[in-house]
């Protein structure tokens, strides 16, 4: 028997940064939404994510990179304008530490992305050395992941219900949850992570990983290369660890050999001293096999709050 969802026309799957963004983005076309969660390992939780389309040793980038970060900060924008105090903050510094790298990534960057150099070691005070080079990023940044949720939660007027998918037809736009109850709506979209796809999906890979909230504000504005930190209310997060991936769920957490390795990384990286008040850990959704005809919008891997935003502007543009 398929349950209707209660006055829906939209029914979400999962309430990371994917899912709230298309709720948001559907509320705000008319549509009545439903999002479904089961609140666990849930990596859109990481206490502060980065906004950057230059990413990587390489600086790779692309179309889609920049535009997301454009959209997610204009997104960001909005819902300040809204009354939300959604905490982020733009700008991103990236040391390099050698002139064949500087070289690499000058070449790399084209001139619509917005960028500067300053040569020698300007974040002296912040890094440990050798660096030949600084190159800022005003248009990345980062963003506090809660007050953000939080946000597209409220402007949504969504009903969150807490519950655990465990099976999905695409065709009649249905789920099954763990209770035996199925529920259906007219649009039916997936935005589970981890914990959805291991109960749903065939050939999933699954990625742990690590950060850690520090109590000292390192530097105001987001600061990576290999390890990042960004602020985090009055301290910072750094991070990740790395970590295997891993075909079963949940992965094989090694309890303190990545975290250590984190910690010690940091400790040689910074200058400041670091005291680390709590340590976050969350499970990614690296790839995976979805039922046939299931609408998706999930799988960012570490660029969700760089791709979510705009990819669910697209999708409720075409609802």
């Amino acid at each position: 028997m398929v349950t209707p969802a209660p006055q829906a026309d939209v029914l979400i799957i999962g309430a990371g940064i994917a899912g709230c963004a298309a709720a948001y983005h559907a509320a705000r076309r008319g549509r009545r939404v439903v999002v479904i969660d089961a609140g666990i390992d849930c990596a859109s939780t990481v206490p502060t994510a980065l906004i950057n389309p230059v990413r990587g040793y390489l600086a790779r980038h692309s179309p889609d990179d920049v535009a997301g970060a454009r959209a997610s900060f204009a997104l960001i924008d909005v819902l300040r304008a809204a009354g939300h105090p959604v905490v982020s903050g733009r700008g991103l510094w990236r040391p390099v530490p050698d002139v064949e790298q500087r070289d690499i990534w000058a070449a790399q960057l084209p001139g619509h992305i917005a960028h500067s150099w300053t040569e020698g070691h300007t974040l002296e005070a912040v890094l440990r050395g050798p660096w030949v080079a600084t190159l800022y990023l005003p248009d990345s940044g980062w963003v506090e992941t809660a007050s953000l949720l939080h946000a597209l939660r409220s402007e949504s007027q969504a009903e969150f219900v807490t519950g655990e998918v465990v099976g999905v037809d695409a065709q009649r736009r249905s789920v099954l949850l763990g209770a035996g109850v199925r529920v259906a709506a007219r649009e039916l979209l997936w935005c589970g992570g981890a914990f959805g796809a291991a109960r749903i999906a065939g050939d999933a890979r699954f990625r742990p990983g690590s950060v850690l909230e520090c109590e000292e504000r390192l530097h105001p504005d987001a600061v990576s290369y290999g390890l990042y930190s960004a602020p985090h209310g009055a301290g910072s997060v750094v991070g990740p660890s790395t970590e295997a991936q891993y075909a079963n769920y949940p992965p094989a957490w090694d309890a303190e050999g990545p975290e250590a390795r984190l910690v010690e990384r940091a400790r040689k990286v910074f200058r400041q001293a670091l005291t680390v008040r709590s340590i976050w850990r969350g499970v990614r959704l690296e790839s995976a096999t979805l039922p046939e005809g299931l609408t998706d919008l999930g799988r960012f891997g570490s660029r969700g709050y760089l791709l979510a935003p705009r990819a669910a502007a697209l999708w409720a543009e075409r609802l």
